[in-house]
């Protein structure tokens, strides 16, 4: 938790999420290698183990060599406390039709 101080007077307790891989805990996740093709299709999992759901707001970032480079929009995901859910990009970004490959920060 982080103790955020609202005046100089008084102070509450904020939570905030981190990810963690196996390379450590961070407020930031980049999947490097994401895919949405005819042929394969990228599942994403989240695990929350906290005891209040998060909230996680994904990127999808297509390739510089696609037909529609850079930052798509992609909708919110809830993840309720101990509770793991996974989303494909296709059904949670909006991606342009074709072959779509990149990466998702969230």
């Amino acid at each position: 938790m982080r103790r955020t101080s609202a005046c100089s007077q008084s102070s509450f307790w904020q939570p905030r999420a981190f990810a963690q891989t196996t390379a450590g805990s961070s407020a930031t996740i980049v999947v490097p290698v994401i895919a949405q093709t005819a042929s394969f299709s990228s599942e994403v999992t989240v695990y929350n183990p906290n005891v209040s759901s998060i909230t996680i707001d994904p990127v999808f970032y297509d390739a510089q060599n696609t037909a529609s480079p850079g930052p798509k929009a992609c909708t919110s995901l809830s993840v309720g406390a101990n509770v793991s859910k996974a989303f494909t990009v296709a059904a949670q970004c909006a991606l342009p039709s074709g072959s779509n490959f990149g990466l998702v920060v969230y």
